[in-house]
């Protein structure tokens, strides 16, 4: 039987960045099952501070099969210094054996850069 996740799932409700950080994963159930097309999408409400091409924040999606396990990066990562809204699409194939935690890891590049809000949810791919 194939589990398809079809619904929204909040991963980030918006969180302030000032320095490097990771979300706390959260439990989504099924994503790693069956061939999908996911979206983790992203939504930049702020960012501070003096940023430009050597000064930004990395924002990458991670999965893992346990909560406090190792994360693997699933798709590319979101390079930006810019207020607005991204996506980073994947496959369910990407995704590591067991993969039911998910969490977003903000990483500060530079000096200048001082913080960043954002929020994100997983649903399917149009």
């Amino acid at each position: 039987m194939v589990k398809i996740y079809d619904d929204l799932a909040v991963v980030v409700s918006t969180t302030a960045v000032t320095t490097t950080a990771s979300t706390t994963g959260v439990n989504i159930d099924g994503l790693a099952v069956g061939e999908n097309t996911y979206a983790a999408n992203i939504n930049i409400t702020s960012v501070t501070g003096t940023v430009d091409g050597s000064n930004y924040y990395s924002i990458q999606l991670e999965a893992s099969d346990a909560i406090g396990g190792t994360y693997a990066a699933v798709g590319n990562p979101i390079n930006t210094s810019v207020v607005g809204a991204y996506t980073i699409a994947f496959a369910s194939e990407q995704l590591p054996s067991g993969a039911d935690y998910f969490r977003f890891t903000c990483t500060k590049v530079g000096t200048t850069a001082t913080g960043i809000s954002y929020g994100s949810y997983l649903t399917l791919a149009s």
